[in-house]
């Protein structure tokens, strides 16, 4: 999926699983997904978009309790917000590369705000943004939010202003 305005968009339907993809090279969005199901994004990759995915409020597909991201690359994409990935919803990230992303605002390779979130086993490499250079997350919902963060490397991240490997607020 390469060379597009935006590589594959979701509004209202969905999908239980994006898996083993090439999505490269879009103008806009390498994914958009608003209002929709999507269980699984696994074993794709995710290379010099604007913005390779925005996730905005997802329901997890009937057989996931939480969308799982797992298993991807995302390397030199670029957005206002979650170089690599921009999400709103309950996620867990799991054994994903994040390379040489960036982010004009929050979150070079990834932007969270959402009630809770896992990080586990993702390489975070050579992503810039002002605020949280490889990932930013922002709890929106009322009380507070939960945070995993477990068996991940980051290693030469650049947050401008704050935060260069995690910045949670």
């Amino acid at each position: 999926i390469e060379e597009n305005y935006t590589g594959i968009v979701f509004a209202g339907g969905g999908a239980d699983r994006i898996a083993r993809n090439v999505v490269r090279n879009n103008r806009y969005l390498g994914i958009n997904a608003v209002d929709t199901r999507i269980g699984l994004i696994e074993g794709n990759l995710f290379e010099r978009n604007h913005g390779a995915a925005r996730l905005q409020e997802i329901t997890p597909a009937s057989t996931y309790d939480r969308l799982l991201v797992r298993y991807n690359t995302f390397r030199w994409n670029e957005a206002d917000r979650g170089g690599a990935l921009e999400i709103n919803t309950s996620l867990e990230l799991t054994g994903n590369i994040f390379e040489g992303n960036l982010a004009f605002e929050w979150g070079g390779a990834v932007s969270i705000s959402g009630p809770s979130a896992v990080l586990r086993a993702n390489v975070f490499s050579r992503n810039r943004a002002p605020f949280g250079g490889a990932v930013s997350v922002e709890f929106l919902d009322p009380g507070p939010g939960t945070l995993i963060v477990a068996g991940n490397t980051f290693s030469a991240n650049v947050g401008s202003r704050d935060g260069a490997g995690l910045l949670a607020t």
